[in-house]
């Protein structure tokens, strides 16, 4: 709450992108621990399985966590109202769409760009794509000092309240 959605998206996707960059080497880490418990704990036990799947976790949940919080930072930036049900429809194509995206990108990660790419070079691939959109949001966001943001550019329901770009999905 009090958040520019826009802004807040924008940190997302920067920091999406940052933790991309970083994870050749959070995977490098990651392995030589495993490893590493390998030679400490009996292979095949509980315990190994239980030390493998913490390090997997910290190797994918930051990342999964900020990807979890664009989708309702997006959803921030539909008005609350508008007439005919048309910001319930906004928010369902929003939905739709980001759901398609997160589809086609794990598809095209999974079955193209690693296979002719590599696997770090996929991962810069996709560092690039949320720093280009965290740069063009940046750079777009009604909330960088501007003071008369242009006609039907921004929407700001009430004095105070949070600017937020206008969602037409029609």
């Amino acid at each position: 709450r009090g958040v520019n959605p826009v802004v807040l998206y924008t940190a997302l996707e920067a920091g999406i992108a940052l933790l991309a960059l970083l994870f050749p080497f959070q995977l490098s880490l990651v392995s030589s621990l495993s490893a590493g418990s390998g030679d400490l704990l009996e292979r095949g036990s509980v315990a190994l399985g239980l030390v493998r799947f913490l390090l997997a976790g910290i190797a994918v949940v930051p990342a999964t966590f900020l990807m979890g919080g664009t989708l309702p930072a997006m959803l921030d930036v539909v008005p609350a109202r508008q007439q005919g049900g048309g910001s319930v429809r906004a928010a369902s194509l929003l939905y739709a769409f980001n759901t398609a995206g997160a589809v086609l990108g794990a598809a095209l990660a999974g079955f193209v760009l690693i296979e002719r790419l590599g696997t770090y070079e996929t991962t810069w691939v996709a560092a690039a794509g949320n720093a280009g959109v965290a740069v063009v949001l940046f750079l777009l966001a009604p909330t960088r000092g501007r003071t008369a943001p242009a006609h039907g550019s921004v929407e700001d329901p009430e004095p105070g309240g949070t600017a937020r770009l206008p969602v037409h999905l029609a």
